[in-house]
């Protein structure tokens, strides 16, 4: 447990707490914490986490790349 605890506040601390909130970080944050299984077996828990970022990140760069083709232009959104 107390590693459990480990990475589920590496996963806030990393994209959240104390940098600016942009779509990517929000979104992997998201996706992260949603992947969680609270009553599943813990050993599986760091290779599903990966799994499910990776292919987070490859869904937000296929939309970002569809966006910039279509012509959307990037902008920050406020904290």
């Amino acid at each position: 447990m107390f590693l459990f605890g480990i990475i589920i506040r590496s996963i806030y601390r990393t994209p959240i707490e104390d940098q600016p909130r942009t779509f990517l970080r929000v979104t992997l944050f998201f996706m992260l914490i949603m992947a969680i299984s609270y009553e599943g077996f813990y050993g599986i828990l760091i290779p599903y986490l990966f799994k499910v970022g990776f292919t987070a990140l490859v869904g937000i760069l296929i939309v970002g790349l569809v966006a910039r083709a279509l012509g959307h232009r990037r902008t920050l959104t406020p904290n």
